[in-house]
């Protein structure tokens, strides 16, 4: 059936753009915590 097709497709369709967003979210954080923690250390100490 035409329309089971394309409510599948459009599940996969969010669960891939979901987990891709996670994904986004959390290397920007990674990036956000390495660049932070170069211009001034995280747990504040002073090198």
């Amino acid at each position: 059936d035409m329309l089971q097709l394309q409510v599948t497709t459009t599940s996969a369709f969010y669960v891939y753009l979901t987990l891709f967003f996670k994904s986004v979210v959390h290397l920007a954080f990674v990036v956000f915590c390495l660049f932070r923690r170069v211009n001034m250390p995280c747990d504040g100490q002073r090198s």
